[in-house]
């Protein structure tokens, strides 16, 4: 009776080993690759994204802001660390992560929406977290939103059965570099597309317009953003990408999230510098959808806020500052 338990329980143990062996040669192949999230991610943890200027935010950010035009304009080096879908509360361990892994920039561009003063009940494209799971905020904060994250950490391939197999090809990419490297230059991520007719779908849906909520714990994790940067000496710079205009009136509160942001600015001393006034928001060509700028759109965009950025890092209020 004792052997058959004994053979039982050394094919179990055979199985978790092997198991276990697996799961690490897929995590492993994820932190090899070099391209899509985990090719950022990959280069911020290496310490290969040290920049005098960092741009943090959701989409609007990573879609929004290009490296390469900045850096032409201010000649400071740049660096895109926003993300598709994260919020301010996954944007705070991504921030402190490359704090960790980098040296200390000069100034942190952080960017606001309409959305983000909400805090998410799931996390977006959860997959790009699996390699980086031993890094305390970032598990500490995915585990706070989603616990099944306990089970991606510690039981082997749990993470791959839940993403599926295209997590798997991406860790196959890691090793043997079959995918084709995506555009992504210094984080930035350009989106070459026309406009798109969802926004007249969302008018149809919405002739009324919707409120977006406005939680405080977001608010807490916008300003936990901030007073990080600040204990560094950095200086933090709030900024409002452009929008399609015909989205204002059917953001029902846009003027008292604009407050609220404004409020935390000034709270911070920070200065906010809102872009919805400028041409670049009444022209479709420079949108693919009413919140995100095209190609077109973030060249323009990023050329006309380098601009403004040069003449802040220039004036006698930067120059105090950094005293």
């Amino acid at each position: 009776m004792k052997k058959p338990l004994i053979r039982l329980k050394a094919f179990i143990l055979l199985l978790i080993c092997l198991a276990t062996c697996l799961h690490l040669f897929l995590v492993e192949g994820l932190r090899r690759n070099s391209t899509g999230n985990y090719g950022i991610w990959n280069q911020l943890i290496a310490g290969e994204a040290a920049a005098d200027v960092i741009f943090s935010g959701s989409s609007r950010t990573f879609h929004h802001f290009d490296p390469a035009i900045a850096e032409k304009i201010t000649g400071q080096r740049c660096f895109n660390i926003g993300s598709d879908g994260s919020f301010f509360e996954m944007q705070l361990p991504k921030l402190q992560t490359y704090f960790q892994h980098n040296p200390t920039p000069k100034i942190l561009v952080q960017g606001l929406d309409l959305e983000s003063l909400e805090t998410r009940k799931y996390v977006w494209k959860g997959e790009q977290y699996i390699p980086y799971l031993y890094i305390p905020q970032i598990y500490k904060q995915l585990r706070s939103i989603e616990p099944d994250y306990w089970y991606y950490k510690y039981i082997p391939l749990y993470a791959f059965g839940k993403y599926g197999f295209r997590t798997v090809l991406w860790s196959l990419n890691g090793y043997l570099k079959l995918k084709k490297e995506t555009v992504i230059n210094k984080g930035y991520l350009p989106i070459d597309a026309r406009w798109k007719e969802d926004f007249e779908k969302f008018k149809k849906q919405y002739p009324h317009g919707v409120n977006y909520p406005i939680e405080s714990s977001a608010i807490s994790n916008l300003k936990k953003i901030i007073t990080e940067a600040q204990s560094k000496n950095i200086r933090v710079v709030l900024v409002y990408t452009p929008e399609y205009f015909e989205n204002y009136p059917l953001s029902r509160n846009r003027d008292k999230i604009l407050e609220t942001y404004r409020s935390i600015a000034a709270e911070h001393q920070v200065p906010l510098w809102d872009y919805s006034s400028t041409p670049i928001c009444y022209d479709k060509k420079y949108f693919y959808n009413s919140q995100h700028l095209n190609k077109t759109g973030a060249e323009a965009f990023t050329a006309q806020f380098a601009t403004d950025l040069k003449k802040y890092m220039n004036s006698n209020i930067f120059a105090t500052q950094m005293k």
